[in-house]
């Protein structure tokens, strides 16, 4: 569990600030959704989720504790 701030978010993945970088591939959770580790950033990682989601519901699920 940590602390992360979303700079960038779509329907099939977010941008993540965070202190810490969890290792490329690993799966993680962003609120509720499941998602991977798709690429090292600056100030982060990339993250890809396992299936699109809805933009509708988007917001919710990742905010989601």
């Amino acid at each position: 569990k940590m602390t992360c701030r979303i700079i960038d978010l779509s329907a099939s993945g977010a941008a993540i600030a965070a202190e810490h970088r969890p290792p490329l591939k690993s799966n993680v959770l962003l609120g509720k959704v499941h998602s991977r580790v798709v690429r090292n950033l600056e100030e982060g990682f990339a993250i890809e989720f396992l299936h699109e989601q809805l933009a509708e519901t988007l917001e919710e699920a990742v905010t989601a504790r």
